[in-house]
This record gives structure tokens, sequence and C-alpha cells, in this order.
């Protein structure tokens, strides 16, 4: 399968018009390129899971991702977008715990890895700039996984998407400065959790959002934890809910719980969760 060309046009930026994340932390550009490169993957027949957005500096990040297993013959796919105002070209390395390790290292913005994921599990990702646009020392990512199917089965999270795009609209209205975020499939019945990143203190504070595909979603309750298990944050109700939550002196890392209830016939839902900061 050819996954180098995902369609996805570059911006033209001026050197000096090149904002810096100080000065222009939206998302927007991104966010909505990860619309089309959802279509894309989706059509191909990749059933999305996971979701990451972030931020990366010249020397890189490491993100871990969960794939469910896949049946025989069938394979995992992670897909990469680089904020194109900053960022050049975006390479990604996967592996995993038994030592395996696929990379895309072409000269592009839209990185895409595929490799065999038959008994799923935990893997890490390294996000490597390795090419930025002159004056820019951090940029966006997006970091998109699943698994390949027949496209007629796949369950589309576009939807989510479409609330990405809200629920960043309104962090920026705020003044908030978006620092992490990702989505997560949920079950009926079950908690779904995860991971995300706090900036060290400026003397403000973080809100955590978490909202669930609209169509699917009828309510959730949002639990916020501290790496010892406190509590620091909670939230519940209908459509787009947040938490404020106090940062510390260094960075740090949160849990985020999510019980959902769903509707719509059906049994599971996508949702996400962001962290923006004042």
């Amino acid at each position: 399968m050819m996954w180098t060309m995902i369609g996805l046009a570059a911006t033209a930026w001026a050197q000096e018009e090149v904002p810096t994340l100080d000065d222009d932390a939206s998302v927007a550009p991104v966010v909505e390129k990860l619309a089309i490169m959802l279509e894309h993957l989706e059509g191909k027949g990749v059933q999305v899971t996971d979701i990451h957005l972030g931020r990366v500096k010249d020397d890189g990040v490491g993100v871990k991702l969960h794939l469910p297993p896949v049946s025989a013959g069938a394979s995992a796919v992670v897909a990469g977008l680089g904020d194109d105002r900053r960022i050049v070209d975006l390479d990604l390395a996967v592996s995993d715990r038994k030592g395996g390790r696929w990379t895309d290292q072409l000269s592009d913005n839209n990185p895409v890895v595929q490799f065999d994921s038959a008994e799923g599990g935990d893997y890490d990702v390294n996000v490597l700039v390795s090419e930025s646009v002159e004056g820019a020392d951090e940029g966006f990512y997006l970091l998109v996984a699943g698994f390949m199917t027949d496209p007629s089965m796949v369950v589309s999270a576009t939807n989510i998407v479409s609330a990405l795009q809200v629920a960043s609209q309104l962090a920026e209205t705020l003044t908030l400065h978006f620092v992490d975020g990702g989505m997560m499939v949920m079950t009926q019945g079950q908690n779904a959790s995860i991971d995300l990143q706090l900036p060290p203190s400026n003397g403000g504070g973080c809100f955590v959002m978490s909202f669930g595909d609209p169509a699917r979603t009828k309510k959730l309750a949002m639990v916020v934890q501290d790496r010892s298990g406190n509590v620091v944050g909670t939230g519940k109700g209908k459509g787009l809910i947040s938490a404020m939550v106090a940062p510390q002196s260094t960075a740090s890392e949160i849990r985020v719980v999510l019980t959902p209830k769903i509707g719509g016939g059906v049994n599971d839902s996508h949702a996400m969760t962001l962290v923006a900061c004042q």
C-alpha cells in the first residue's frame, strides 16, 4: 500500500512571519488538517483507535501508544502530521517491547509507519523534527494510530475531530495555551483513562477538558488524578466538561479517568481530553 501521499499541502510562511508558540499557540491549522488526514486513512481502511496532539522541540519527544490486537494478516498504522508553520520534516520511529522497530524518515511532514501488531500492546513512538522552519524551535504535532480493516467496517472518528475544533476554539477564546491531548475509546460500563502532561507552574492554572463523540456519548464523568492517585479535579455533564488543575513547580503527569454513558444504540464511543493552561 502506498502511503507517501496523504494530500496535505504545506502552508508557506515568510521567515519574518513565523510565530512562536508563545506568540501564537493556535492549534486550529493542525486540527483542520487532521480532518483531511482521517478521511484519507479511514478511506484506506484504517480503524482509528488513538489520536495524540502535542508539542515537539528540535530534540524530539517520546510518546506511548496502545494498539489493540489485530487479526492474522492485518497490520497496525501510525501516522504523523507536523505543524507546517514551524516544521518542515517530521519523522517517526515506533518500537515495541520485543525489540521491533519501524521508521519513516522520508523528507516530508506526514510520516506513516505500517507494521504487524498481531498481539497489540504498548508501543514507544519517537517523534523527531528533522528540519524546522528557520526561527522556530517548537511546533505542534499529531499522531493517529489504528489498524487495517475492511473500509466498510470502519467506525469513523471524524465526529470527535469536529468536537476537538470547538474545544480548541473555546480554549483560545479564553487565551489558554494548548499543552497536551489525546483520544481514547470508551466502552459502556467501563472506565477509560489517559495520561497527559502538565507544564511547570507559571502562576496560572490549567484546564482539563474532555468530550465524547456527540453522536454516541450522552454524558461523561471525569476524575483527574496526580501521579500518587490523589484526586485533583472532577467534572460531570453533557458535551464538553472541564476541571481546573493547579500545576506543580516542575513538569508533572496527570491521569484522566472517564466514565461514559453511551447512547445511540451502540456500546462504545471515541472521547478526547485536552490540557490547556493560562
